[in-house]
């Protein structure tokens, strides 16, 4: 399952790549339906930040955002974080992975929701947007290293 988990993400991030963008934008998928369910991709770049960098600070980053950080491997570029259920929807899984650009990191987030899961994509949209916009390169890259508890 892992596995197939990572070749998925790193497709993604392959298909999503694209050299030369600017930290503000961000590209933004949505494939499927909730009768096959539905998959989200968010992928930005930003530059001079490192995969592990980018993983330290979307640990900081997920709580602000009421997400659980389920697994994060900053030398692997890769973070699992988790939406909790609440009385109208259960738990959402999220896949974070930042891979080295050779000006920075490319950042993807991807959400798979199960079948028959009804979702509003412009708020998925807007939210994972946001996450991955409060990245940054060069120094806050490192501060929010240092701020690990």
């Amino acid at each position: 399952m892992m596995t197939s988990r990572r070749l998925t993400i790193a497709l993604a991030v392959t298909l999503c790549a694209t050299p030369g963008i600017a930290q503000a934008t961000c590209q933004f998928t949505a494939i499927g339906n909730p009768l096959t369910g539905t998959r989200y991709t968010a992928a930005t770049s930003i530059p001079n930040l490192t995969p592990a960098g980018a993983v330290n600070q979307m640990r900081i980053i997920a709580p602000q955002e009421k997400l659980d950080v389920v697994s994060a491997n900053p030398a692997a570029g890769q973070m699992e974080l988790e939406l909790p259920e609440s009385f109208t929807h259960k738990a959402i899984l999220f896949d974070f992975t930042a891979v080295a650009e050779p000006n920075g990191t490319r950042a993807l987030l991807l959400v798979k929701l199960r079948v028959g899961a009804l979702s509003g994509e412009e708020s998925f949209k807007k939210d994972m947007c946001a996450m991955l916009a409060k990245l940054q390169g060069a120094k806050a890259g490192a501060g929010a290293k240092k701020k690990q508890p």
